[in-house]
């Protein structure tokens, strides 16, 4: 029978749930407090500790021979200063566990823990695949809630360029044309705008490759002693190998 489990660490933002064997653990605005808590029960090296507590830490994704440590970045929009900045998330995944470490802003990630934790249907349909599962429906919610974001990125840039190009055109210029001090207003926005273009679509493009290689080397490689036998299935295997 199926064995289901809700806690929460006393004085510590750490909160968890188990499906069967498989166990989310929840940590909302990590301190040291809270590393400290994952120092004494998992194995985790110290300076995976330290990442998740950094504010300019890079995405990236470390291999241990027990667990794996990711560091992902997604965009959280503020309303009131009309200011797109990042936020982190720090995940460790093992043979039977997920950890999340965030600041907690993040709404999709904060709701799929909290329908995990009042409906049991949403337990099973996001644990009982395993951790390699979970972590792939966490991360599909975020980049799902980034989309709407990038729409929007999208059709502001279209906007400005339009208003800037629907102008009369300027007349040439005969210095350095890539100096600042000559270009015209319009050649700067420009630039500007096909700055932070190139900014978006360069973070999507390693985000896509970071996360398409790990998933396949998590998969095909280290199935077998991280994940479930349930999901490191042949299919699996055969699915992923056709995308490399």
């Amino acid at each position: 029978m199926a064995r289901t489990t809700t806690g929460k660490e006393p004085q510590l933002h750490v909160e968890s749930l188990t499906w069967e064997d498989v166990t989310w653990v929840n940590i909302e605005g990590p301190t040291e407090r809270e590393t400290e808590y994952l120092a004494q029960n998992y194995p985790f090296h110290p300076l995976d500790l330290d990442d998740c507590l950094s504010r300019i830490q890079r995405p990236k994704i470390d291999e241990y021979e027990d667990y794996l440590f990711l560091v992902f970045h997604f965009p959280v929009f503020n309303k009131k200063t009309r200011v797109t900045t990042p936020r982190q998330v720090s995940v460790f995944i093992g043979q039977n566990y997920v950890i999340t470490l965030h600041r907690g802003d993040l709404k999709p990630l904060v709701n799929l823990f909290r329908q995990c934790q009042l409906d049991e249907e949403a337990r099973s349909q996001n644990l009982s695949g395993g951790p390699g599962h979970l972590l792939y429906r966490i991360i599909d919610r975020l980049v799902d809630y980034c989309l709407p974001i990038l729409n929007k990125i999208g059709s502001n840039i279209d906007r400005v360029d339009e208003e800037i190009f629907s102008r009369s055109k300027p007349r040439p210029i005969t210095e350095n044309r890539w100096s600042s001090s000559v270009l015209p207003p319009y050649q700067k926005y420009r630039l500007i705008i096909w700055y932070f273009v190139f900014r978006v679509l360069d973070s999507v493009i390693v985000f896509s490759c970071m996360f398409h290689n790990f998933i396949s080397s998590l998969v095909i490689s280290l199935a077998p002693s991280i994940l479930p036998p349930r999901t490191a299935s042949l299919q699996y295997v055969q699915v992923f190998r056709s995308l490399t």
